[in-house]
């Protein structure tokens, strides 16, 4: 939603108005198997666009020196001490470890599709890739982040950061594929959520 807005104009209820009929009609017309593949699909075109949106602003940025030289050196600390008011390690650390389990044994979204498996061996494998695939997010996700306040620090104010990096680093062609990944990442969790009800 955060997207178009920033993109497009579109205000929160049109995107979701948009974005649920387009998934009803797919989830319901291929079930499962059309909710893993276009998941799939989907997955490949965001990680492939945040990959070029990462490496353009880090070149727009100055490499890693820029990023350094123009944020608070706390930026780069992703343990914060005990008393920190906002991210203390201990906290953050059982969260995360609470979080992970809920959402990686018990959550619905992840469980039909280990369910939906060939096998035992088949399940434990994509489980695995799965975690593995989840280091990216510090790098395709967090990173651009520190890119975008390095580039507009007046202007980022936390949830716009990607928009205004996909808006003003991206070429035209890519910056559409882009968007379509990360309304389709969106998509993806409404269709396994739309699976998982019928």
């Amino acid at each position: 939603g955060i997207l178009a807005r920033e993109v497009f104009g579109w205000d929160y209820m049109t995107t979701a108005v948009f974005l649920v009929i387009a998934t009803g009609v797919y989830t319901i017309a291929g079930g499962l198997a059309a909710v893993i593949y276009t998941d799939l699909f989907q997955a490949i075109l965001l990680v492939a666009g945040a990959i070029v949106l990462t490496w353009l602003g880090l070149d727009k940025a100055g490499g890693f020196e820029g990023l350094r030289a123009a944020l608070p050196a706390d930026f780069f600390h992703m343990i914060k001490p005990n008393d920190h008011p906002v991210y203390p390690w201990l906290g953050t650390t059982l969260g995360t470890l609470i979080l992970g389990i809920w959402y990686w044994c018990t959550d619905q979204v992840i469980v039909q599709r280990t369910l939906s498996a060939r096998n035992v061996s088949e399940a434990r494998k994509g489980s695995f890739f799965c975690a593995a695939l989840k280091i990216l997010p510090v790098f395709i996700l967090v990173l651009p982040g520190l890119i975008a306040k390095t580039l507009w620090p007046n202007e980022v104010t936390g949830d716009n950061a990607y928009p205004l990096l996909v808006k003003n680093l991206m070429p035209e062609g890519l910056r559409g594929l882009t968007i379509a990944a990360l309304l389709a990442a969106l998509m993806s969790s409404l269709s396994s959520v739309f699976n998982s009800c019928s």
